[in-house]
């Protein structure tokens, strides 16, 4: 990998990027990342969500069950296109123009 990350860390990434988790207010479930990865990796998930705490890409809302979000859209961006996947830039992707 060329950042570290394990496949199961950079698809939670994709997940919260692409459901627009950005604020601490729009934080994406935990049982329901869990059930989405369960079957697909075999990695802890736990382990995952605290190796991307521990690097920054990840904060936790404390609720009843944890939810997460992307504190630096720019890293996890750059993060998950040089993984090969296909996502725009927020903020680039429409063109507005003025009359």
């Amino acid at each position: 990998m060329p950042c570290g990350l394990t496949d199961m860390e950079v698809h939670i990434l994709y997940i919260l990027y692409r459901f627009k988790n950005f604020t601490s207010d729009a934080g994406y479930h935990s049982e329901k990342l869990k059930k989405i990865l369960r079957k697909k990796y075999s990695q802890d998930f736990d382990e995952a969500i605290s190796n991307l705490k521990n690097e920054g890409f990840i904060s936790t809302v404390k609720k009843r069950e944890p939810k997460f979000y992307i504190p630096d859209i720019s890293q996890t961006w750059s993060v998950l296109k040089d993984h090969g996947y296909n996502v725009v830039p927020l903020g680039s992707g429409r063109v507005h123009h003025l009359d």
